[in-house]
């Protein structure tokens, strides 16, 4: 007798999950294998600047070209290594970062029709965390060609070739705003309400095997309880991660309902609530502002409870050897101003929506000899 479709579907799910057991059992025993290869802390320490390094071009023995143009002072390593995530003050001026929000905004309301003094058209342009299909926009290639910021992840991930990533905006609304319905009446005030994004990280903490950062330019001062960056400082320590997995893994977080499964992707949702609760940190920034941080570190962002926009831009960079076809989709997207199959670094695809919206606009950018390579169009 022929199986019916039902059973094929079970036998096929049964399979995968099969297969997914099997991959679980390989990363815990490589999670904690105790020989030389097993995990180890993501620590920042600068290594000798020899022909052993790989800053150091091998012919010339000089560094390669603006790794080292952004030093790090010992109290910024000390902090990013204690905390998981550094703020470095004023990198970029608030004349770009006023310029590229004008952009945004204009964008916004060629594409979506989202108007910024215009409440009536925030709803299902943006969602509920404020991002918005933004991708392309002249000052966010410039950005993406800063040599501080490429300098930056260089030096933390030790490598001089890299790939920039292409990311969406943030335009996340004020929480609340006053009207005047005729210059006669008084004012009153229009609360919005805005959903937690949840702290979650953007790396499976049951796969550690890559370092990775992660960073986020302020393009307006987002002030405490302005919707900005969330993070459980110090969560990122090897420690801490263990600990969590083992009581992931005995139901902790689940009701106390049993053993669970890790999860099997590389966006997953923070689970310990009471950690979040006691932890938990918000951490105000001016325009031109930039975090970095740890992806192995519990991050969100906050509701916005001021009568101000936050708008954020999102620039982080790669390893280009391990991230090819993602580096391949960032130079087509530059040449044809697509939105990227894949959200940086290639794990987990983009939504349908929106995945033209930019074409009829765009303009290839002009671009620097940094950034046709961090672009994917040339090689280093």
């Amino acid at each position: 007798e022929e199986p019916s479709e039902d059973s094929c579907a079970v036998r096929e799910e049964a399979n995968d999950d099969w297969q997914y057991l099997s991959e679980w059992a390989d990363a815990l025993l490589n999670a904690y294998a105790d020989d030389d290869h097993a995990e180890q802390e993501d620590v920042f320490v600068p290594l000798p600047l020899d022909l052993s390094s790989p800053l150091i071009h091998k012919a010339t023995g000089q560094a390669h070209r603006h790794v080292l143009d952004y030093e790090f002072t010992a109290e910024q390593r000390d902090f990013l290594n204690e905390n998981g995530y550094l703020v470095v003050k004023g990198l970029i001026d608030r004349e770009t970062c006023h310029k590229m929000t004008q952009q945004l905004f204009h964008s916004a309301k060629q594409l979506y029709g989202l108007e910024k003094d215009r409440h009536g058209s925030w709803k299902n342009t943006i969602d509920n965390n404020g991002f918005v299909d933004i991708w392309h926009n002249p000052t966010y290639y410039e950005l993406r060609q800063n040599a501080l910021l490429y300098s930056m992840f260089a030096q933390l991930l030790n490598d001089p070739d890299l790939t920039v990533s292409l990311d969406r905006s943030c335009l996340k609304p004020p929480g609340w705003i006053e009207v005047q319905d005729t210059p006669e009446s008084d004012t009153r005030k229009i609360m919005f309400e805005q959903p937690d994004f949840h702290i979650h990280n953007d790396m499976n903490l049951w796969k550690l095997g890559e370092t990775m950062y992660q960073g986020g330019l302020a393009l307006t001062d987002c002030p405490m309880g302005g919707g900005g960056f969330t993070c459980i400082p110090g969560f990122h320590k090897l420690e801490r991660i263990r600990k969590y997995r083992e009581a992931y893994e005995i139901g902790d977080f689940h009701n106390k309902s049993g053993p669970q499964v890790p999860p099997r992707g590389t966006f997953v949702w923070f689970l310990d609530e009471p950690t979040i609760a006691r932890e938990a940190k918000e951490i105000p920034m001016d325009a031109g502002d930039y975090v970095i941080w740890n992806s192995r570190l519990p991050h969100a962002s906050c509701k916005n409870g001021t009568n101000s926009w936050r708008v954020q831009c999102y620039i982080r960079f790669i390893k280009s050897a391990q991230h090819e076809q993602y580096r391949e989709e960032v130079a087509q997207s530059v040449v044809s101003g697509r939105k990227p199959a894949h959200y940086c670094p290639g794990d987990n695809r983009t939504e349908d929506d929106n995945a033209k919206a930019e074409v009829a606009q765009h303009v290839q950018p002009p671009l620097t000899w940094l950034g046709n390579r961090v672009l994917g169009l040339t090689p280093f």
